[in-house]
């Protein structure tokens, strides 16, 4: 899953999992999910007060709000060039967990020997979330050895594995209510990641 898209994840799906939610609850956070995926790259791409690469760049590693850091991360996806991806490589270590999942999910699509080396550091990770997308962009590069499979099945038997997959469940949910396909590839659970480690 891309960046964008697993940030609707993390700001929609993941808090409705953890308290639970009735039909028009799904509803209502399938229509936000949808409409942040739909409109956000046209805002960034048509704000005409647009900041450059350079000061997103000196956003995401240095301003002092998380949400701000977040907003410049998602800014910067359709940049390919070699500043922003260190720029992720950096932001894997950011306070925020948020940043730091979604770099992983952006060095993930960006080949490099630097950045599969940063996302290995990420394995060991403090934050549970952090690891589980640092494991997968290292299967989206194509590298699924015994330290990848170790942590994934790690990360199954942690107590956090239940709400994730209750969110790969709320997440199929919203989308058959909302009859939308959504827009890219996704993960299963962790079962469905260590049968067949491999992005859907």
């Amino acid at each position: 899953m891309d960046g964008l898209s697993y940030t609707t994840i993390i700001e929609h799906v993941e808090p409705l999992a953890r308290r639970g939610g009735s039909a028009l609850d799904r509803q209502a956070a399938s229509q936000r999910m949808f409409d942040q995926f739909t409109n956000a790259p046209n805002r960034i791409m048509n704000n005409q007060n647009a900041k450059p690469t350079g000061v997103l760049i000196e956003h995401l590693l240095h301003h002092p709000d998380a949400r701000v850091r977040l907003s410049a991360a998602i800014a910067l996806m359709s940049d390919r060039s070699a500043p922003v991806t260190r720029a992720y490589r950096c932001s894997l270590d950011d306070s925020s967990d948020k940043v730091a999942q979604l770099a992983c999910a952006q060095l993930g699509d960006r080949s490099g020997a630097e950045n599969v080396e940063a996302l290995f550091r990420v394995l060991n990770h403090r934050s549970w979330r952090v690891r589980l997308e640092a494991s997968k962009a290292l299967i989206t590069q194509g590298l699924t050895d015994h330290r990848v499979a170790e942590t994934i099945e790690a990360l199954s038997k942690a107590p956090e594995a239940a709400f994730y997959d209750a969110e790969c469940d709320l997440f199929d949910s919203v989308t058959r209510e909302s009859n939308e396909k959504w827009p890219g590839k996704r993960w299963g659970k962790l079962d469905t990641i260590l049968s067949g480690p491999q992005p859907c």
